[in-house]
C-alpha cells in the first residue's frame, strides 16, 4: 500500500450553503400532484464529504442513501433522480458567486441518475464510483491546478424533496506516488568526452513535505512533446540562439523509487559527435506507467549543452575597459586601456581565444596635445569607412585635465591617426570627463561620456569626429543622463527600450576592489533611465547585474555589446582573478541573458562564468 504518499488533487468540491435555495443556480423541483401520500425524501449524507483514494488498482465506490424523513414507508414505488449539474449551471454559479470552478469530467466517475424507493420500504441505496486511473490521467494532462467539482442535487416528481437535505458535495484526494523534478535548469552540459552524462534529480513529494517510498515503482524521463515550440519561446524571452538537441544525439535513462527512498535519480547522456557545432537547449519532463505514479507534469526542465565553452578570463593578461568591434574582415578587435603602452590591439576569430598584435599608436604618434597624459578607455567604431577610436587622455586625480580625444585608421590594427580633442572639460563643465561611448539613433551620433561626475551626452558631427556645435560654439544638444555614481558607459537598445550599462564602485584596488556593472533602462535615448521599482539613475538608483565572488571582483565597464552568429548577446568587460589580483584586470567574457520582463542578467547568480557555452560563430 502506498497511503503514506499522496497526490492532493485539486479536485476540491463548492462549499455552497446547503439548506439556501439562493446558492443554487437553477429551481428545485418542488414535486408534483402526484406526492405519494406526503412523502418527504432527502440524503441521509449531505454537505461536504471527503473521499481519500488509496488503491490506484482498484475504482473506489461511494455509497449514498436516499431515505424518506420520519422513516415513512410509502404505499407504492416512488421514483427520484440524483443528478451533477450541468455546465451551464455551473458557469451561472460562478458568476454569481465570483468563483472558477470546473465539473468533474463525466469519465471521471460514474453513477446511477435514477432510483426507486420500493413500496412499503425507506430507503434506497445509491452507488457512485470513482475511477482512479482517469483521475489520474485528467491530472497529469496539466490540468493539477483547476478545481474540479462535482455537486450532485437529489429530486423527485412524485414526492416533496427536503431542500436542505437535497445536496452532497464531494472532495477527493488521490493519495499516490508523486514524483516532480528537482531543478528547473538543469544547468549545462560541456562536452568534453564523446559521452557526458547529467545526472536528474528527483523527490517525491506529500504536500510540502518530502514523502517515502512504500512500494517500489518506475518512472521515465522523456523530451516535451511541444519542444521545438519550447525552444523558440525560451529563445524569444531570454535572447538566446539555441537549437533544439537531435534525437540522435542524446539517450535517457529511467529512474526507480525503491521502499524508502526520497529520492531518486535518472540521467540523459549526451554523444558528443552526434551533436554539430552550436548551443542546444533540451527540455524535458518526467513520464511515468499510468496509474502508479502521479507526474509533477506539466513541469518542463532545460539542459544546455554544446561541444565549444570557454573559461573565464578570456585574456589573462592586463587590459582594462575594453572596447570591441567585429570588423569588416569578419575577426574581433579588442582595446584595452594602456597597461600595455600606447594601447594594445587583440584579435579573435571566435571572441574566446583572443591573440596580441600590436598598439594602437607609436611613440611616434602618441597624442600629446596638452602634454603628457594617460591613453585610458578606448571607444572603437567604424564610421564612413573609418575605424575611429575614442580615447580618455587622462591624469590620474586631475579631473579638468582628464578629457576625450579621436585617432582614425583604414585598418582595425592601425596606424592610428590622432586628431586630437573631442570633450573639453572645462569648455563643457563636466569634470573628469573620461570614459567616452559613441552611440548612433535616429540617423544622428552621439557621445555619452563621464566619470563619478555624472553621466551626459553631446550631439557629435556626422563625422563622429567632434561635438555638434552653434555658431557661438556651444553644443547644439547636451544633457546629463545619470547621476555622480557612475562610469563606464555602454547603452544598448533591444526592442522598445535603451539599455544604460554603467559600473559602480572602485575600480582599481586588487583584490579589494568593489567594481559592480549596473543597469537601467529607458524608452527614450535620452532618459529618465530607471530600475525595476521607477528609481532613477540620475538620482543614483539602478539594477546590479554583475558582482563580484570568490573568483573574481571588480567586474565592470563592459565594452559594447556584440553579437555572435546566432543573434547572442555577449558583454565583454574587466575584472581581477581574486587569486592573481596582483596581475591586474583581465579581460571577461559574458553572455546577457533575459527576463519575462525584458531585464538582463547574467545566468541567474549574477556573477561572471568561471565556464560557460562559447559564442556561436560560423
Amino acid at each position: 500500500m502506498i497511503n503514506k504518499i499522496f497526490f492532493l488533487i485539486s479536485l476540491f468540491f463548492i462549499a455552497i450553503s446547503c439548506g439556501k435555495s439562493e446558492d443554487s443556480p437553477v429551481e428545485k423541483p418542488e414535486g408534483g400532484d402526484s406526492q405519494t401520500q406526503g412523502i418527504t425524501l432527502s440524503l441521509s449524507t449531505t454537505g461536504i464529504q471527503g473521499v481519500t483514494i488509496k488503491d490506484m488498482g482498484t475504482d473506489l465506490v461511494q455509497q449514498l442513501q436516499v431515505k424518506c424523513n420520519e422513516n415513512q414507508a410509502p404505499d407504492k414505488d416512488v421514483p427520484f433522480t440524483l443528478s451533477a449539474w450541468t455546465e451551464a449551471e455551473l458557469d451561472a454559479y460562478n458568476t454569481q458567486k465570483g468563483s472558477e470552478y470546473f465539473l468533474l469530467p463525466a469519465n471521471t466517475y460514474s453513477i446511477s441518475h435514477s432510483g426507486t424507493i420500493a413500496q412499503g420500504k425507506t430507503a434506497s441505496d445509491i452507488a457512485i464510483t470513482f475511477k482512479p486511473n482517469e483521475l489520474m490521467t485528467l491530472i497529469n494532462n496539466g490540468n493539477a491546478g483547476k478545481q474540479y467539482v462535482l455537486p450532485l442535487r437529489l429530486s423527485s416528481n412524485d414526492a416533496t424533496v427536503q431542500e436542505i437535505r437535497s445536496e452532497v458535495i464531494f472532495t477527493v484526494s488521490l493519495y499516490i506516488p508523486t514524483v516532480e523534478l528537482l531543478q528547473k535548469d538543469y544547468g549545462t552540459a560541456f562536452l568534453e568526452e564523446e559521452d557526458t552524462r547529467t545526472t536528474i534529480g528527483t523527490r517525491l513529494m506529500m504536500g510540502t513535505s518530502t514523502a517515502e517510498c512504500n512500494n517500489p515503482f518506475t518512472y521515465e524521463l522523456k523530451v516535451a512533446e511541444n519542444a521545438a515550440q519550447l525552444v523558440d519561446e525560451y529563445n524569444r524571452t531570454h535572447g538566446t540562439g539555441y537549437e533544439l538537441l537531435p534525437e540522435t544525439a542524446y539517450t535517457m535513462e529511467n529512474g526507480k523509487y525503491n521502499a524508502g527512498d526520497r529520492t531518486s535519480e535518472c540521467s540523459i547522456t549526451i554523444h558528443k559527435s552526434k551533436t554539430g557545432d552550436g548551443s542546444y537547449l533540451l527540455p524535458f519532463c518526467l513520464g511515468g506507467e499510468n496509474g502508479k505514479v502521479a507526474l509533477n507534469n506539466p513541469s518542463v526542465s532545460y539542459l544546455t549543452t554544446g561541444k565549444h565553452f570557454y573559461s573565464n578570463p578570456i585574456i589573462r593578461y592586463s587590459a582594462p575597459d575594453p572596447s570591441v568591434i567585429r570588423a569588416q574582415d569578419g575577426y574581433f578587435y579588442l582595446y584595452g586601456t594602456e597597461d600595455t603602452y600606447n594601447m594594445p590591439i587583440y584579435q579573435s576569430k571566435d571572441m574566446v581565444n583572443w591573440e596580441y598584435k600590436n598598439t594602437a599608436f607609436t611613440n611616434e604618434t602618441r597624442p600629446t596635445w596638452k602634454g603628457n597624459h594617460s591613453l585610458w578607455a578606448p571607444e572603437i567604431r567604424y564610421i564612413n569607412g573609418k575605424y575611429v577610436l575614442y580615447y580618455s587622455w587622462a591624469k590620474w586625480g586631475d579631473h579638468w585635465n582628464s578629457e576625450v580625444g579621436v585617432a582614425t585608421a583604414d585598418n582595425p590594427l592601425g596606424p592610428f591617426i590622432d586628431h586630437g580633442q573631442v570633450i573639453d572639460a572645462q569648455k563643457l563643465n563636466v569634470e573628469n570627463s573620461i570614459d567616452q561611448f559613441e552611440f548612433e539613433d535616429g540617423g544622428k551620433k552621439y557621445l555619452f561620456w563621464g566619470s563619478f561626475r555624472g553621466i551626459y551626452v553631446v550631439e557629435l558631427t556626422d563625422d563622429g569626429l567632434s561635438v555638434k556645435c552653434n555658431s557661438d560654439g556651444t553644443p547644439v544638444f547636451k544633457q546629463q543622463v545619470a547621476g555622480n555614481a557612475y562610469e563606464g558607459t555602454c547603452i544598448y537598445k533591444r526592442g522598445e527600450w535603451y539599455y544604460l550599462f554603467a559600473s559602480i564602485g572602485a575600480c582599481c584596488e586588487g583584490a579589494n576592489s568593489t567594481y559592480q556593472t549596473v543597469v537601467g533602462r529607458s524608452k527614450s535615448l535620452f532618459g529618465p533611465y530607471v530600475n525595476r521599482s521607477g528609481g532613477k539613475m540620475l538620482n543614483n538608483q539602478h539594477e546590479i547585474l554583475i558582482s563580484g565572488d570568490g573568483n573574481f571582483v571588480g567586474t565592470g565597464h563592459n565594452s559594447i555589446i556584440q553579437h555572435d552568429d546566432a543573434g547572442q548577446a555577449w558583454m565583454i568587460l574587466h575584472g581581477y582573478v581574486k587569486a592573481e589580483a596582483d596581475r591586474g584586470r583581465y579581460v571577461m567574457l559574458e553572455q546577457l541573458l533575459w527576463d519575462e520582463e525584458g531585464w538582463p542578467s547574467v545566468k541567474e547568480t549574477g556573477v561572471l562564468s568561471a565556464k560557460a557555452l562559447a559564442p556561436v560563430i560560423k
